[in-house]
């Protein structure tokens, strides 16, 4: 007799075609209703159909590559003032090369310093380049949800 549960003899159930059983066993359900044909399900979570997603779609990932395009609007601000003419000076104070030529000197020492400025010459109008750095190794990461394993199996006939 078709659809009995081996072991219950008094037990009228038979799961329908379409029906989705889930077990920690890898056995399948056929072993236990005879006559009955099941296909695994495997590598795939369940999700009720309804309004977004019709019975029997398939579709998703277990992990996902971010584009440009899925990345927040942001904006990375940098400020530069533009260059027109100008020069750099620089200040320089130096032991004079008389006292350097004696060796090392102490605090009681009476010695002279050289200063002086140095003047960069003018390079004409012109502007600064600032690169703003960027982040990120284009990874994949897992966008599964928190889950335990368990063998699935449909009942197609």
């Amino acid at each position: 007799m078709i659809g009995f549960v081996k072991g219950l003899k008094a037990s009228m159930f038979v799961p329908p075609v379409g029906y989705i059983w889930k077990s920690a066993s890898a056995v399948s359900p056929a072993s236990i209703y005879e006559g009955t044909t099941w296909a695994q399900i495997k590598d795939r979570a369940i999700l009720a159909a309804g309004t977004s997603y019709e019975n029997g779609t398939t579709g998703g990932s277990a992990s996902e590559q971010l584009a440009v395009s899925n990345l927040p609007s942001h904006a990375h601000a940098c400020s530069i003032s533009s260059g027109s003419s100008h020069t750099h000076s620089r200040y320089i104070a130096e032991i004079a090369s008389a006292y350097r030529e004696r060796g090392p000197m102490s605090r009681s020492d009476n010695f002279a310093i050289d200063n002086s400025t140095i003047t960069t010459s003018s390079g004409g109008n012109h502007s600064h380049t600032v690169e703003v750095g960027s982040a990120g190794s284009g990874q994949a990461f897992s966008v599964l949800n928190p889950y335990i394993v368990r063998y699935a199996w449909e009942r197609i006939s």
